[in-house]
């Protein structure tokens, strides 16, 4: 059954975990997949002059697609790996974190040249997909009852795949972002970019206002819960903890609707998909 359709203030959602059976799903996977995959990823001490573009596969990047081309350094999350192929442009590297069976769908055309940069608690499938091909693993913060092997690196920022972006760019040493399709919202013709299996889920969507920052009118986007807390979270990292990085958006959606409210002192650079 649907639920009920509300409209709310972002600042008044109550910030959630993650769901029980997904972390249950999530150590499964760890267990599996640590000691098939060697590869750790390291920290960088040489800082990286060229700017970072972190792709997400929200419908804004339809729009923006044409940008990427200018970029050398690319990491695509979702999606935008298989779409960005089909549209005459290679990812440098592609990174997921979420441990559902479907999100494997992503990576089943892996492709030479490119760095596969995945948590442990993706689900084996990718693993299988991916293991002869540059693959390398790293660890998403769990909750406490679950510990890792002594040695392995952890962390922290839950289950957001565009958060975890920005904190593996900037182990792998870069400090200058670009954000492509973190819209954090859906519109009328597509739930994301392209097409994906869980596009026709509709029951868990909901519609949040959002105070435009230029006209002061309420801007209404159809989202989800889960998008708000990441989109809340995200905005928090941005500004407050890497605060050695500078960062572009470029897009439509709630995402960076919520920047332009927020961004009070310009600390981001906003940019609307053309």
């Amino acid at each position: 059954m649907e639920s009920k359709r509300q409209i709310l203030h972002i600042d008044g959602v109550k910030v959630f975990g993650i769901t029980p059976e997904f972390h249950g799903l999530g150590y499964a996977n760890i267990q599996a997949n640590l000691p098939r995959v060697q590869k750790r990823i390291k920290w960088s001490n040489e800082i990286k002059e060229d700017v970072l573009a972190l792709v997400g596969y929200g419908p804004s990047l339809r729009k923006s697609i044409d940008l990427l081309k200018e970029y050398k350094s690319i990491m695509t999350m979702s999606g935008a790996h298989d779409y960005l192929i089909q549209h005459g442009i290679k990812p440098t590297m592609h990174i997921d974190c979420d441990p559902r069976p479907h999100k494997a769908i992503f990576t089943k055309n892996p492709q030479e040249g490119i760095e596969y940069l995945m948590s442990s608690s993706i689900n084996p499938i990718a693993i299988d997909q991916l293991i002869n091909y540059d693959l390398t693993l790293w660890n998403l913060e769990t909750t406490e009852e679950f510990k890792y092997p002594e040695g392995e690196w952890v962390y922290p920022g839950m289950g957001s795949v565009g958060l975890q972006s920005m904190l593996i760019g900037h182990t792998k040493g870069w400090r200058k972002f670009t954000l492509f399709g973190m819209d954090s919202s859906f519109v009328k013709d597509g739930t994301h970019a392209g097409e994906h299996p869980r596009s026709k889920e509709q029951g868990k969507h909901m519609l949040i206002a959002i105070p435009n920052a230029e006209t002061k009118q309420m801007e209404i986007f159809d989202t989800t819960l889960l998008f708000i807390v990441y989109a809340k979270e995200m905005y928090r990292w941005m500004t407050e903890v890497l605060t050695d990085c500078e960062f572009s958006v470029i897009g439509t959606g709630l995402f960076p609707a919520y920047l332009m409210y927020m961004n009070n002192n310009n600390a981001i650079k906003l940019e609307k998909a053309a």
